[in-house]
């Protein structure tokens, strides 16, 4: 009645085509959700196992024993724990350490990760300290997080302005001002009370 097919006809028009978009977005909307959640884990848990990785060397172990005593007090969900088993897996498949460094670093293309195994690497071939280069890249991944954590906390200023002046200023106005509208709506009620 009154013309209202007329304004639904659009949406019935296009409510399959944009059912058939939404449900194709959701595949590529997990994936990326998926792979969110799984660089932030790897790099909440990159710069502790580097610097437990460059203490046991440091220590004496081997970096292959230290990430065996490392495994050992991981969950087993972890991604980077994950990794690295199968990192280990490759070496003892008869994979030669750089080749299996760089599928460590390619299977979860995390940045820090990526610079950790191209370090190992150089050390391997340069024949310098692991124990080093592994308190070094500790340092550089804690430093990078540290960053990261300062311009989050640089920019969470400018995120509250929106929220601050939907919510708040409001608030504000209606404070000092509500006892004056409510004696102007009297007046205005009064004058066209007293009219009629």
């Amino acid at each position: 009645p009154g013309g209202l097919s007329d304004m639904l006809a659009p949406i019935v028009i296009l409510s399959p085509w944009l059912i058939t978009l939404l449900m194709a977005s959701v595949p590529v909307l997990t994936v990326r959700s998926s792979r969110r959640k799984r660089f932030n884990q790897v790099s909440r848990d990159l710069p502790l196992a580097l610097d437990l990785w460059a203490t046991l060397s440091e220590g004496g172990l081997g970096f292959d024993a230290a990430l065996d005593r490392w495994q050992a007090t991981q969950q087993p969900d972890r991604a980077l724990a994950g990794t690295c088993r199968t990192f280990q897996r490759d070496l003892i498949g008869g994979m030669r350490r750089s080749l299996a460094y760089r599928r460590m670093a390619s299977r979860l293309e995390v940045p820090a990760l990526s610079r950790f195994t191209a370090a190992m690497i150089q050390s391997e071939q340069m024949g310098s300290s692991v124990a080093e280069t592994l308190r070094l890249q500790a340092e550089d991944v804690r430093a990078e997080r540290r960053e990261r954590s300062m311009t989050f906390a640089q920019s969470l200023a400018t995120k509250r302005v929106v929220p601050l002046v939907i919510c708040f200023l409001p608030g504000l106005f209606v404070w000092p001002l509500g006892p004056f509208f409510i004696q102007l709506l009297n007046i205005v009620d009064s004058l066209t009370g007293g009219g009629t």
